[in-house]
């Protein structure tokens, strides 16, 4: 079912598709199965994500929890080729650009509504979009293969102002900013422009020579600095740049190497590269420059943005491990790999097992997608795989969170959208139909360290209640409570100990209620 909200009733279900082909042939699969307990899962993308990254500060991270299994909520064909380029989410909309793949008239951006794909508009821009776009207000800017930025409107797609920008061979960046002002990075110059009229308030000075230098970049901003990377590959020098927002001009000397896109969190920096042809380092920066720590963490030579929680950084390297590091110290926490490439992506050493997606993280999550064609969930504090889909092709696009919707592009041509049920109010449905829509399971607090656990629910009548803490494998940890429970809104504590009464262990945790015959599950996070 395409869009919407879906619902699947309790008992003997039967499940029967047809595909039909253009030569005439069809395939018929029709399964019969059992559901113990259903809900309803509705879409619900109700944040923004309206940048590459989410936030000018680069995160990739948001504080609303979205758990896995996801569901697939809709597909949609893209004009042109997605490759690399990756979704934004503004207002209930998703932007999504694209390249050439088998008509120059493919090439542009397009608009999809968030929670069926139907495609809004279609906009060509010559020679396509870099990276991903940025919607600032009810302006849409991209930065055009053709090295040109362009601004449109977000609701119909009308361009309303181009920029040219000279010296660029091939502008691979994406913008970010605020109303006061979008980062254009295009070498060997970057611009500040107002998002409404394309003006620039201001030009760095000569960066670098183009090409290989600004591939697969964005900035990232604090309220006084902008941060660019240049990624040095084929022989040219990259660099680090930390430029002053209000004036554009150097606040220190370019730091040489090749660099990744940087994250900031306060008054850190966190940046990966370095002057070798094969491994990279993680380093924690002040925003002049100076080393706070560097991480031992060994991180093969890619092109992947890194990702920043409060507590973990997320990056991905050329040999396919994607890894955790603990944001305060740079020690390595967990390392996971992925499998190999689908498809030869082309030059610059993106084939091989080469992650070129961003993570998106939420508190306890990291999604995302590889070229081993799967889009992967995993734990952010100990990398345990807890769910992936496969998509068939690979998947070198960065997702963007939006509520409980997760959207990535994938090389086959196609958008996706999974929804989840997290952090939303679920009803319950029950044999006949009838929704109990007083009926709740919700995770009300819980403490840092995991000491304590709030867990609330909400029963419409009374009823028997069971309510039980399990752990990912289906194991029981601990049964709270068993009893008749009167009608109305009732907490229980979890203390965060096992039936022996000894401390759980770091990691994520499931709180299963059943009230009479609906079972509804939620997810704890333990931390300590």
């Amino acid at each position: 079912r395409r869009g919407g909200g879906c619902r699947c009733l309790r008992g003997h279900t039967q499940l029967l598709t047809i595909t039909h082909f253009d030569d005439g042939q069809s395939i018929y699969l029709d399964r019969s199965f059992n559901v113990e307990c259903s809900v309803v899962y509705g879409s619900y993308p109700i944040d923004d994500w309206p940048m590459f990254r989410r936030d000018i500060e680069g995160t990739a991270a948001t504080d609303r929890p979205l758990w896995p299994p996801l569901l697939l909520a809709w597909v949609s064909s893209v004009p042109g080729m997605v490759a690399h380029n990756s979704p934004v989410v503004k207002d209930g909309r998703v932007f999504l650009g694209f390249r050439t793949e088998n008509d120059p008239d493919e090439a542009g951006v397009a608009a999809f509504d968030a929670q069926n794909g139907t495609m809004l508009w279609h906009r060509h821009v010559n020679g396509g979009i870099a990276l991903a776009p940025a919607v600032i207000g009810n302006t849409l800017i991209a930065n055009a293969l053709n090295d040109s930025t362009v601004g449109m409107s977000a609701e119909t797609g009308q361009i309303t102002w181009s920029m040219a920008t000279p010296g660029a061979m091939f502008t691979q960046a994406a913008p970010i900013g605020t109303a006061e002002g979008v980062f254009v990075s295009s070498n060997p110059y970057g611009y500040l422009v107002a998002p409404e009229s394309g003006c620039v308030i201001w030009k760095t000075g000569y960066i670098g020579p183009p090409w290989f230098e600004f591939q697969y970049t964005a900035a990232a901003m604090t309220e006084s600095r902008v941060i660019l990377n240049t990624f040095g590959d084929l022989g040219w020098d990259g660099g680090l740049d930390i430029l002053d927002r209000a004036s554009g001009q150097s606040m220190v000397p370019q730091i040489s190497g090749s660099y990744r896109q940087p994250c900031v969190a306060g008054d850190t920096l966190i940046v990966v590269g370095d002057e070798s042809c094969v491994s990279q380092v993680i380093t924690a920066r002040t925003l002049n420059g100076e080393i706070h720590w560097t991480s031992a963490a060994d991180v093969r030579k890619g092109m992947a943005a890194p990702g920043l929680s409060s507590q973990v950084i997320v990056v991905a390297g050329s040999d396919g491990a994607i890894k955790g590091v603990d944001a305060h110290s740079g020690d390595e926490i967990w390392s996971h790999s992925v499998g190999d490439n689908l498809l030869d992506m082309g030059y610059g050493g993106i084939g091989g097992r080469n992650t070129l997606a961003a993570p998106a993280m939420t508190d306890s999550i990291v999604y995302i997608g590889a070229i081993d064609g799967y889009l992967y969930a995993l734990d952010l504090f100990s990398g345990e795989e807890i769910w992936k889909w496969y998509l068939g092709a690979p998947v070198a696009s960065s997702a963007a969170l939006s509520g409980n919707m997760l959207f990535v592009g994938c090389c086959d041509g196609h958008l996706y959208a999974f929804r989840g049920a997290s952090d939303f109010p679920t009803a319950a449905i029950h044999p006949d139909g009838r929704e109990e829509s007083n009926l709740w399971l919700r995770v009300l607090s819980s403490r840092p360290g995991g000491s304590h656990t709030r867990i609330g629910f909400n029963l419409p009548r009374a009823e028997t209640v069971r309510l039980s803490i399990y752990d990912l494998g289906g194991r029981l940890v601990r049964s709270l409570l068993s009893q008749a429970c009167s009608a109305g809104r009732q907490e229980v504590i979890w203390d965060g100990k096992d039936a022996s009464g000894r401390l759980s262990a770091s990691g994520i945790y499931l709180a299963r209620m059943t009230a009479g015959s609906v079972a509804l599950t939620e997810k704890i996070v333990v931390v300590r």
